[in-house]
């Protein structure tokens, strides 16, 4: 391959390659674009990938989603020119070089995840990238708190910044970004900035309070044109198997595609948005919440928090109250008490008596 002395570009992303990365790369002076993400590549990186920022002609840059190893080295600082940068998904751990890849000045997107450390660190007390776009360190243990600079960063459009060790709140300064928070309202995708979110809930008011959870705490947004969300602040004291948790669980909500599932909570509350339209008003308000409300004991987190068959059954045949099913005293089954609770709050229903 290091014989390829004029190649400019190399896509092999999306394959099944295995072993290491080939050293012999670090020799190609005309390389402007190399992606071998979505692979099976393991060791590190090779440390004559340094040359890349002699011949200053790499551009893009991306190994995310393969098995790389050790840490993420300090030379890719290095290379001036790269507008492109995505290291995300590998097996990469110790310490961010983060003061270093935070002053690459012609960086548009960056993307890392997935670094682990034995211990936390803060973002650096100063930056240089004004051209950034698109900004991605999630789950690589940064600690301490978002500092204001990211404010200035006028470019920045894609900010994600979760599942880290993040501190206070989030800088005055970033009310003046441009970032949107794409949402699906009944079919149509309606986008609203950071600032309305926070402005929607009261800015985290507790008189927006509508349930807790294990990640933590859910509000009640209202945005313009009747549109009301429920919004989840995710506690900084999450623990990481917690954070894993919660991550797939987002991951398992985007694969869903029920036309309700966001509408729901726009149709002026009502709860037959929960069941099929063709029933019209022929169906019990209350026996629908009922079974709603079990449903969503039956899908606890815990599976030992779950309800017996047997009190499932109890339940639809009337023999038993829904609040009378055992549910242990552990904090997930308090949640979903709590979220059975605010789901009524929400929608605008009367509790059951």
């Amino acid at each position: 391959m290091g014989n390829l002395t004029k190649l400019k570009h190399m896509d092999l992303g999306f394959n099944e390659l295995t072993g290491q990365l080939p050293p012999q790369l670090g020799e190609l002076k005309y390389l402007n674009h190399l992606d071998v993400g979505s692979n099976n590549l393991s060791g590190e990186l090779p440390g004559n990938y340094a040359n890349f920022s002699t011949w200053d002609q790499l551009r893009w840059f991306s190994v995310a989603g393969n098995r790389l190893t050790g840490q993420v080295p300090k030379f890719i600082a290095n290379w001036n020119g790269l507008s492109y940068l995505s290291l995300s998904g590998n097996d990469f751990e110790g310490q961010l070089p983060l003061e270093l890849l935070f002053n690459m000045p012609n960086l548009q997107y960056l993307f890392v995840s997935d670094v682990r450390s034995s211990a936390g660190f803060p973002f650096p007390k100063y930056a240089n990238m004004t051209g950034i776009r698109y900004l991605v360190i999630r789950n690589c243990s940064i600690s301490g708190e978002i500092p204001p600079y990211i404010g200035d960063w006028s470019r920045l459009k894609y900010l994600d910044l979760s599942f880290n060790n993040l501190t206070g709140g989030i800088p005055d300064s970033m009310e003046k970004l441009n970032l949107k928070i794409t949402i699906e309202v009944q079919g149509d995708g309606k986008s609203f900035t950071l600032k309305q979110i926070i402005d929607a809930t009261r800015k985290f008011s507790p008189k927006m309070e509508i349930g807790r959870g294990r990640f933590g705490i859910v509000y009640k947004a209202e945005l313009p044109n009747e549109i009301k969300l429920a919004v989840k602040k995710i506690s900084p004291h999450s623990k990481q198997h917690g954070k894993d948790e919660l991550q797939r669980e987002i991951f398992n909500l985007k694969s869903l595609h029920h036309e309700n599932l966001a509408g729901v909570l726009n149709d002026k509350g009502r709860i037959l948005n929960l069941v099929d339209k063709k029933l019209a008003s022929s169906y019990d308000r209350k026996q629908a919440l009922i079974v709603l409300l079990l449903a969503m004991k039956c899908v606890n987190l815990s599976p030992t928090l779950r309800p017996k068959i047997s009190e499932v059954v109890s339940v639809l045949e009337g023999e038993k109250r829904i609040d009378e099913i055992s549910e242990g005293d552990d904090t997930p089954s308090a949640n979903i008490g709590g979220l059975c609770g605010a789901c009524s709050r929400v929608l605008e229903i009367e509790p059951i008596s």
